[in-house]
């Protein structure tokens, strides 16, 4: 597998989200069970799950997606961004590049590389295996 710089941080992040969620469901089945539990006290009618995606996600974020939105050009939005830039580019050590933030589905991704082009892919299980293959092919 060729490695290429400019591999979208948005796919690379929604990949390792989902694969983190995936493997730490798969680690110990008496944590699945515990967190079923407090999940379920939480919130009788809803089921937690254990699946690739869509993933589960905390209160507190829930509740900030819940919010008003922002405009893309309000100054606290433009803020945020930039720090989050700025973070995706510690995270990738990619001091002097530029992180590109797509807001789509994971295999987005697939739809932004060329035929020829390297290739990044962050592999822990199938979905990464999936990934390699469609690449590689």
């Amino acid at each position: 597998m060729r490695i290429h710089a400019a591999v979208t941080a948005a796919l690379v992040a929604l990949v390792i989200v989902s694969l983190a969620s995936q493997s730490r469901a798969a680690s110990d089945s008496t944590c699945k069970a515990d967190v079923a539990n407090a999940s379920a006290a939480a919130s009788p009618a809803h089921k937690l799950l254990l699946i690739p995606g869509p993933i589960e996600f905390s209160e507190e974020v829930l509740a900030a997606a819940g919010g008003l939105a922002t405009s893309h050009v309000d100054p606290s939005f433009v803020a945020e961004f930039g720090e989050t830039l700025e973070l995706l580019r510690k995270v990738f050590l990619a001091e002097r590049g530029q992180p590109f933030v797509v807001s789509g589905s994971g295999t987005l991704g697939w739809d932004m590389v060329e035929p020829g082009q390297n290739v990044l892919v962050v592999n822990t299980g199938y979905f990464g295996d999936r990934f390699g293959e469609t690449f590689e092919a």
